[in-house]
């Protein structure tokens, strides 16, 4: 493996145990010396930082970096969606909470039971 294949293993590393720690702002904080160092974000790294984000109840971040995945071209899976859809419910944000779950169904994404947790507070 590339040394730069190290990097964002270690930066997805930090960015993880910032979301464990509920210290999001330093979450986001890695992942934009990723972006400026020109570290390879992948689907990884956005899962733990829209992780993190949901931890810090910052739904709104969350889906700012789902919206950078789709202008990056990088895929999102359940992990990343799951994520988001917790944060936008948690939030109170049933629209947004629902418009990930039609980005889900558009792209394929596998749903599961931890998708659906969160969608029974907003439907009800």
């Amino acid at each position: 493996m590339a040394v730069y294949g190290y990097m964002t293993i270690t930066c997805n590393a930090a960015i993880s145990a910032c979301g464990i720690g509920r210290e999001w702002p330093r979450a986001l904080d890695v992942l934009g010396v990723m972006a400026r160092s020109s570290i390879k974000i992948d689907t990884i790294t956005c899962n733990v930082a829209v992780s993190a984000c949901e931890k810090g109840g910052e739904w709104a971040h969350a889906l700012d970096i789902l919206g950078n995945m789709a202008r990056s071209s990088i895929a999102m899976d359940t992990v990343t969606c799951n994520a988001a859809v917790s944060a936008c419910g948690e939030g109170g944000e049933r629209t947004q909470a629902l418009d990930v779950l039609s980005t889900m169904a558009r792209s394929s994404i596998q749903m599961s039971a931890t998708t659906c947790k969160p969608c029974h507070a907003i439907i009800h």
